[in-house]
């Protein structure tokens, strides 16, 4: 990941008094005014209604230092980041902004305090909230039994609510002794990844991964749910190199992350036309049912878009929001959903035209079908 930070540090009364609004600096020039008038030398009678207005002068004082918007702070950042930052902070206060790239997009980290807590938050250059820090007693009910029944040994370090790109989950790390683990949970409380060690990985995904890494040593290992099915996966730096693949129940290797280069001439050619004036932030060589295609994820005008290439140059599918799909296909999706929650959308081809091939949750379980351009469905 390469970041840059930008730091806007709002850390003492001055700077606080620097940035605040007009109504701020008014109402410590008012605080001033008053505690001045009750340090005049007059008679004991007169100070002693006076001295009664020190509370009032000290909210006052208050006021002035702790405004939650600083407007010549926020001013460098877009527009709509400024409005997502002060929508999140409201009475609290702004600590720190970090201007971050990572993954080749540009996001906000930032901190803020409120009601003597700390917490922070992430949003994409965009405005849209990415990430946010949660507390337990804040998490939907399934998520906090997942969390309370899965971390009962350990120390819960934090929760992170999360949206990528429409996908939400919540993000949790957790330390067992001297261990730090991380796990992904689903709103309905699924727990879709979990943090193991190599030693309680079956003996085929051991045998698959040693072979693989030839001596190198895995960063992080992730028992996760994809499809209905567990796998596992695999982050390490053999020769300094980072590499991440995924491995199966039966130790066969179902993906593997490359470079660019690494793939076909063909593929190259379809992921440079579809990146456009993008950024390529993730590729994977991955193996469906004994044919290898290419899951490509790219970084594009604030947003993420993901795309698959078979070997031969192909766009196979591009994932699509429910809003890019036409009329009459969308209505009849929204039908079929039957308030099932909406995880994914791909435009596809088939036989020469255009489908939309969609995956949602219901009850727990997960839902797929298929929807043509002419308002079609298909299971």
């Amino acid at each position: 990941m390469n970041t840059t930070t930008l730091h806007l540090h709002l850390t003492t009364l001055r700077s606080w008094q620097l940035a605040t609004e007009p109504i701020a600096r008014s109402a410590g020039s008012l605080a001033r005014a008053f505690l001045n008038l009750i340090s005049l030398r007059a008679g004991r009678a007169a100070r002693a209604p006076m001295a009664a207005l020190l509370p009032f002068c000290l909210l006052l004082v208050s006021l002035a230092s702790t405004v939650s918007a600083a407007p010549g702070k926020l001013a460098p950042l877009p527009p709509a980041v400024q409005q997502t930052i002060r929508t999140l902070v409201g009475t609290g206060r702004l600590v720190d902004v970090t201007r971050t790239n990572e993954n080749g997009q540009v996001v906000y980290e930032v901190d803020m305090r409120r009601e003597g807590v700390e917490r922070s938050f992430t949003v994409a250059a965009t405005g849209n909230l990415i990430a946010r820090q949660l507390f337990l007693p804040e998490l939907p009910a399934p998520v906090q039994q997942t969390v309370r029944a899965q971390f009962a040994t350990g120390k819960l370090l934090e929760v992170w609510w999360t949206d990528d790109d429409g996908e939400i989950s919540y993000e949790a790390e957790w330390k067992v002794g001297a261990t730090k683990r991380t796990a992904s949970i689903a709103p309905d409380g699924r727990l879709t990844s979990l943090q193991v060690g190599l030693e309680e990985a079956p003996s085929a995904v051991r045998r698959s991964i040693e072979a693989k890494l030839a001596g190198g040593k895995v960063e992080t290992l992730h028992r996760t749910e994809e499809d209905g099915e567990s796998l596992y996966a695999i982050e390490a730096l053999p020769g300094g190199r980072k590499i991440s693949f995924t491995v199966g129940l039966d130790g066969k290797l179902l993906s593997e992350g490359i470079l660019l280069t690494d793939a076909p001439a063909p593929v190259q050619h379809t992921i440079k036309a579809q990146m456009s004036n993008g950024r390529l932030t993730e590729l994977d060589r991955v193996t469906e049912d004994g044919e290898t295609l290419y899951e490509v994820k790219v970084s594009r005008d604030g947003r993420k878009h993901a795309f698959h290439v078979a070997t031969d140059g192909t766009l196979l599918s591009v994932r699509v929001t429910l809003a890019e799909v036409p009329e009459a296909a969308r209505k009849a999706i929204t039908a079929k959903l039957d308030g099932a929650t909406l995880t994914r959308v791909d435009k596809a081809t088939e036989d020469g035209a255009t489908v939309y091939e969609v995956e949602a949750r219901k009850a727990g379980k997960k839902v797929t079908f298929t929807v043509g351009a002419d308002a079609r469905v298909r299971e």
